[in-house]
């Protein structure tokens, strides 16, 4: 290897050590401001769902915060630009792609969750199920009802020959459906 490379590798794995322990530092962080009075039990709650974590329940909470504000799940959705979008003129009504109007940032954190959701195997993981401990058992039953039906409603998109990105975003809309339900106390409904 010539000095040169060296050099560039050098400073490339100098980068990539300070971006890793940056990125660790700030999940503590996160981790931290999780446990405080304010958010500890909506995170955990949103923690019980397959496919989120700390930092996405954390985005999803601090954006959100109030989510009463909205009258139905489908405001919510509304609001995060994960419904169609319809362009109407005279009798003839066509639906198009997502809206994308609204909170990007909740929007793309539910994708992403989407994503992990139905990368998971079969079952609970150790870690899901560490999430879950100590989270009342009627939560954890809603979450648990909850990605079995978006599991099946994926694959029956899927089978139906919808493209899997489009998929995976009427799942992130599933998903928004039943943590608006969560978090606004009405896990019974379902």
């Amino acid at each position: 290897m010539t000095p040169v490379l060296r050099e560039t590798l050098d400073e490339y794995l100098l980068q990539y050590e300070y971006l890793t322990d940056k990125i660790e530092r700030l999940k503590a962080r996160i981790e931290t401001f999780s446990h405080q009075e304010r958010y500890k039990e909506a995170v955990g709650h949103l923690r019980t769902f397959k496919g989120i974590d700390t930092a996405s329940a954390m985005t999803i909470q601090v954006e959100i915060s109030d989510f009463t504000r909205f009258a139905t799940a489908k405001a919510f959705c509304d609001y995060l630009g994960l419904t169609p979008s319809e362009q109407s003129s005279g009798g003839k009504v066509n639906m198009g792609g997502i809206s994308k109007q609204g909170n990007s940032v909740v929007r793309t954190t539910l994708v992403e969750c989407a994503r992990a959701l139905l990368k998971s195997s079969v079952g609970k993981s150790k870690k899901l199920k560490g999430r879950q401990l100590g989270q009342p058992s009627d939560v954890i039953a809603y979450a648990d009802r909850a990605v079995e039906r978006m599991k099946r409603k994926f694959a029956r998109l899927l089978y139906s020959g919808k493209a899997r990105n489009k998929a995976i975003t009427a799942i992130a809309r599933e998903l928004a459906y039943f943590i608006w339900g969560m978090s606004t106390g009405r896990i019974h409904a379902y």
